[in-house]
């Protein structure tokens, strides 16, 4: 698939509804993100932080484990949690598969 197709195919793929859940535990809201891919997920990242702040949550819950990876949807899950750029640079299975095997073979 050329780059381009594929950037417009991501641009647009829609995860469905399963792939953000908000729930509360108190006063503490847990927001569950079981997919970084999507436009509906950033969509869902975006509605979840506005009904936390109407609720005026004390505490926020970031649960990923259940997640399938991706980045696509890291700006809204992090960007409503800072209040000026960060320089994050690039993280990448490959690159913690080569940390790891560096700290085995010490």
């Amino acid at each position: 698939m050329p780059a381009a197709d594929m950037t417009a195919s991501v641009d647009t793929m829609r995860a469905g509804r399963d792939g953000v859940a908000l729930r509360w535990e108190g006063d503490i809201a847990v927001l569950e993100v079981r997919t970084m891919n999507g436009v509906d997920t950033r969509e869902r990242i975006s509605s979840a932080y506005a009904a936390i702040v109407a609720r005026g949550a004390l505490g926020l819950v970031i649960d990923l484990r259940a997640s399938d990876g991706g980045a696509f949807a890291i700006v809204p899950l992090v960007g409503h949690l800072i209040d000026r750029p960060v320089e994050g640079g690039v993280l990448s299975p490959h690159t913690r598969q080569a940390a790891r095997s560096s700290r085995q073979s010490r």
